[in-house]
């Protein structure tokens, strides 16, 4: 399942897990300078790529390897290079197919990010249980802060017509200026950045009557 973005004058473009099927423990990312006349440059990162976006000018690649789900921090300027990974273990993201990556620059550096993930349960399946993690990027140095989660008061299946997890994914991170906000399905919940950590704020519950 090919991946492919567009970071500044770089492409970057990978193989993940295809759907429905079982992929590679381990694929390379391929970058290359769209403005010179440079050869590819391989990064092997020892995971799949499942996901590639920016962070500023530079790039991350998210993948599985094995039950965890890794970021990669990749350094765009003169050349293409592996700067740090995060692994989070026992996890996947928690959808695929759109954009639930969101990325708040404070630098060309550094920043914060987020990423709707789904954790496994003790019998190995996905938990129904949605959160965002949150990682902190400092000179494209990432170190996780932690994760808001979902707590549902009641579980309602309304055949997808407001919160729908089978299609699109119900989670999302969301950055209002200096607030950090985690969708997750009818729950809205707010964090707060306490010493380089999220922790819960408030929260609220808005299921349809």
């Amino acid at each position: 399942d090919l991946h492919n973005r567009y970071v500044g004058p770089w492409l970057l473009y990978g193989a993940g897990e295809a759907w429905r099927s079982s992929g590679p423990d381990i694929t390379p990312l391929h970058a290359v300078r769209i403005d010179r006349h440079d050869a590819v440059r391989t990064l092997h990162l020892g995971h799949q790529v499942d996901r590639i976006d920016a962070l500023g000018p530079h790039g991350i690649a998210v993948g599985k390897r094995g039950d965890d789900l890794v970021f990669s921090a990749i350094r765009l300027d003169d050349r293409a290079a592996v700067t740090s990974q995060y692994v989070q273990p026992d996890a996947e993201q928690g959808d695929d197919r759109t954009h639930g990556f969101f990325y708040r620059p404070s630098a060309d550096d550094e920043g914060m990010l987020g990423l709707p993930v789904v954790r496994y349960a003790e019998d190995g399946e996905d938990s129904d249980a949605a959160s965002v993690v949150y990682l902190r990027n400092r000179a494209l140095r990432l170190r996780g802060m932690g994760s808001l989660h979902s707590r549902p008061a009641r579980h309602m299946d309304d055949a997808c017509k407001a919160s729908c997890v089978d299609w699109y994914g119900d989670a999302r991170p969301i950055f209002i200026g200096e607030r950090v906000f985690a969708l997750l399905g009818y729950e809205l919940v707010e964090g707060r950045v306490d010493n380089d950590r999220i922790v819960e704020r408030r929260r609220t519950d808005f299921h349809p009557d």
